[in-house]
């Protein structure tokens, strides 16, 4: 955002930190005073106490070495990128920088690093972990069992989210499913299945996500469009083909949940767009792009589809893990129009689903609707049109003939200028730039920026922390309805930036209660971080107060805090003992966690 503009933003978030800010530091201040041979015979069942001492031990954790602390902090003009320019890349293409993915920014340059994260493996199934939590403890519950930062509770799944936003080696990856899960909206929050087909429905589609964020958005669209976590959310599992009466007419009809928000929030959008984005005006005014007879027909295409029956040997409710299948005889036999599109009477599910997706996939908005969003999510509440055109460019065309490439698309989105502008030779920032952080990303990058490790505990140890009072008010999966926690388009009634005609989505969910309780719930994260996680702090030890506030404004902010907080959190951070070292580190993070240079994404 602009300096103007953000003043603003900027101002509604100081209003509400004031307070917290110098009781959580002064509270601060005060709390100053064996392995085996293999056995040639089957091995015997483990017990659940066995299953339990397994799945929790420590797992291996390396968070740096001393050449990646060097190559981290080096002197500008000794890497690729500068130390800035590195951090802001860093809180646009992940969760937030570490060490060891500063040091790999640069000494690889920014377009290389991506191209490694495209290459990474990424991280342990959440299906599996799922099950595994299951048997260790016995059921879906570990409420009593597992020590946890946030209220115990039995979703494994938004614990297991936290783990690999927190803890993931495949930064990218992760940063791009988080974005994903706020686009293609489900939630745990259902209660139409029992708890534990739930978790299991919530990893399979978060498995998915993980596998096609570097793919192909039609691949993408398919695996949405086929999972069982959607098909309970969007209500059309086991849905069904139309009845009709004697005299012909529909006495049931097909549900048209999925059907309308697969095209108006995953896809097409409701207004016919050119390619940057704009709309597409008719005598002046916007264009929509279906009507209600292109979503009743739509939805006889998800009709027949069910979760697939469970299979001998498999683990019991591994069915729910699976895409869905087809059951033709409840299937809509009728002729589908939609989109100015025909797909012929009598064609079988699994065509039928493949012809629909191909079309929605080559419609004309999906570059420019997705790619917006994309950026909003990464990089700025308010791209200009040129920015969205070119990444509306990279999603119709890789530069090889292929649509849909999502690496293109990344690609597009963190190296274009308007992104990387304000880096060392980047050119000049736009007057208008940046976004509010949504408070549980906000947790997320502190984390990162302690270096948390995965404890190997039976679950992984942050918990529910979507509650306003006991947490930071969001939480992975815990968004409220399809709308996500926020719309894209959303801007504060009678607020300046609605009045420039701009928007600031994340203000939709965030208020003043929830903005001081975000931030007191990641002071207390960063006081009690490591009864929970692995923590390393070496990276931030041996610096002069304000030597350790500007490193930690680089990794949180880059290095975007103001001098006026610079200095204040210097002098504050100068009051704590040096004998107390680690104190100091907590404070200065704290300190600048609670600044408006985090709050706000804004340089």
């Amino acid at each position: 955002m602009s300096n103007d503009v953000a003043a603003e933003a900027e101002a509604r978030c100081e209003s509400a930190m004031a307070p917290s800010i110098a009781g959580v530091s002064a509270a601060a201040m005060l709390a100053a005073c064996g392995g085996g041979q293999a056995d040639e015979q089957a091995a015997e069942p483990k017990s659940q106490a066995e299953r339990r001492r397994d799945l929790a031990a420590p797992a291996d954790y390396t968070p740096y070495t001393p050449e990646e602390l060097a190559a981290a902090f080096a002197p500008d003009g000794q890497g690729q990128v500068d130390a800035q320019g590195a951090a802001r890349f860093l809180i646009q293409a992940s969760h937030g920088p570490t060490v060891s993915s500063l040091a790999a920014v640069r000494t690889q340059g920014l377009a290389a690093w991506i191209e490694s994260q495209f290459a990474a493996p990424r991280g342990p199934r959440h299906v599996d972990r799922i099950f595994e939590q299951r048997d260790a403890l016995g059921g879906w519950s570990y409420v009593g069992i597992v020590h946890t930062f946030g209220p115990e509770n039995s979703e494994f799944m938004m614990n297991e989210a936290w783990r690999a936003f927190m803890t993931g080696p495949d930064a990218l990856r992760q940063r791009v499913v988080a974005a994903l899960l706020e686009i293609f909206v489900i939630t745990t929050r259902v209660g139409i299945i029992g708890i534990g087909q739930n978790q299991v429905t919530a990893a399979a589609y978060v498995d998915m996500l993980n596998d096609r964020a570097f793919g192909n958005f039609r691949e993408l669209l398919d695996g949405i469009a086929r999972s069982s976590a959607m098909g309970v959310y969007l209500s059309y599992r086991d849905n069904l083909k139309a009845e009709y009466g004697p005299d012909g007419k529909e006495t049931r009809v097909p549900d048209e949940n999925f059907a309308r928000e697969l095209m108006q929030l995953f896809s097409i959008g409701l207004y016919k767009l050119n390619a940057d984005g704009s709309l597409k005006l008719k005598k002046g005014k916007p264009q929509e792009t279906y009507t209600q007879d292109d979503v009743f027909n739509l939805a006889r295409v998800f009709t027949g589809w069910r979760v697939p029956k469970p299979v001998n040997g498999e683990p019991d409710m591994a069915e729910w893990s699976k895409p869905m299948v087809p059951v033709a005889a409840n299937h809509s036999p009728e002729e589908i129009r939609f989109l100015g599109k025909v797909i012929a009477a009598g064609t079988k599910a699994e065509t039928c689903l493949k012809k629909a997706l191909d079309i929605v996939f080559a419609h004309e908005n999906v570059g420019p609707f997705i790619g917006r969003q994309l950026i909003q999510r990464l990089v700025t509440s308010n791209p200009s049109a040129g920015y969205v055109g070119r990444v509306s460019a990279a999603f119709a065309n890789n530069g090889q003939g292929v649509r849909g490439d999502l690496r293109a698309v990344l690609r597009a989105v963190l190296l274009d200028p308007e992104a990387r502008a304000g880096d060392v030779g980047g050119g000049d920032l736009p007057d208008i730039r940046g976004k509010v952080r949504e408070p549980m990303l906000r947790l997320v990058a502190v984390a990162r920026a302690m270096e948390a490790g995965d404890p190997g505990t039976i679950v992984f140890p942050i918990a529910n922390l979507s509650g306003a009072s006991t947490g930071v008010g969001q939480a992975p999966l815990k968004s409220p309805t399809v709308f996500n926690f926020f719309r894209p388009g959303y801007a504060a009634p009678q607020s300046e930036l609605g009045a420039q005609g701009y928007v600031a989505p994340e203000f939709q969910l965030l208020n003043g209660p929830i903005i001081a309780a975000s931030i007191n719930k990641i002071n207390e994260f960063v006081r009690v971080a490591d009864d929970y996680l692995l923590i390393e702090l070496g990276h931030l030890r041996g610096l002069a107060p304000r030597a350790l506030v500007q490193r930690v404004s680089l990794i949180l902010t880059g290095a975007s805090l103001s001098m006026a907080d610079e200095e204040a959190f210097t002098q504050l951070v100068s009051g704590v003992s040096p004998l107390n070292p680690k104190l100091r580190i907590q404070v200065a993070l704290q300190l600048v966690a609670s600044s408006a240079a985090f709050v706000v994404q804004a340089w």
